[in-house]
């Protein structure tokens, strides 16, 4: 049984971090492929075989291979559903990130394929799973960079989502990252 709180958040606290939601499929790829920001994370979820994983991954500026990777067997599907497997990656994500202790003024863009986590992490509901939200949000604002959280059209053959789609498969064959790099 899980216990939801009313509210997740104090609405008129301003969050740190931004979002943005592309309004097309293309158009989200072209704004990744012109996004001039120092650092690019992309995360993902996957439910194969009836399990479910979520990674992330993290590019530098001008890198065309990653500098960071996590991925997280989260369970089978009977019991976690891809959604959380998406609130996951996003964590995973900003875990990295964290642990890089980049300076206020670098510029961070966290790229997932689910709007709906975008939406709910600005605006949090009562609703399953809060937990996990709460976490996202809290540790996106304690971040000293410049993040913003974005949509990027799923399976559109951009390097960063592909490499997240792929560690997030791995991932659902109970592949995890070492325990020590993963956040509590």
């Amino acid at each position: 049984m899980e216990t939801i709180e009313p509210a997740s958040a104090d609405p008129h606290t301003e969050d740190k971090f931004k979002t943005a939601i592309a309004e097309t499929r293309e158009e989200s790829m072209e704004f990744e492929k012109s996004n001039d920001v120092d650092f690019r994370m992309y995360t993902d979820e996957s439910g194969n075989n009836d399990e479910v994983g979520a990674a992330a991954v993290l590019y530098k500026k001008g890198w065309l291979t990653p500098i960071d990777q996590r991925q997280y067997y989260i369970g089978p599907r009977k019991e976690h559903n891809t959604y959380k497997a998406e609130v996951v990656g996003a964590i995973l994500g900003v875990w990295i990130i964290f642990g890089l202790n980049m300076p206020e003024n670098t510029k961070v863009s966290l790229y997932t394929d689910n709007s709906s986590l975008i939406k709910v992490v600005k605006k949090a509901k009562s609703t399953s799973g809060q937990h996990l939200v709460k976490k996202l949000r809290e540790s996106a604002n304690n971040l000293r960079c410049k993040l913003t959280i974005m949509w990027i059209s799923g399976h559109s053959e951009v390097t960063g989502n592909e490499k997240a789609d792929e560690l997030a498969k791995q991932a659902t064959e109970h592949r995890s990252s070492r325990l020590a790099t993963l956040p509590v």
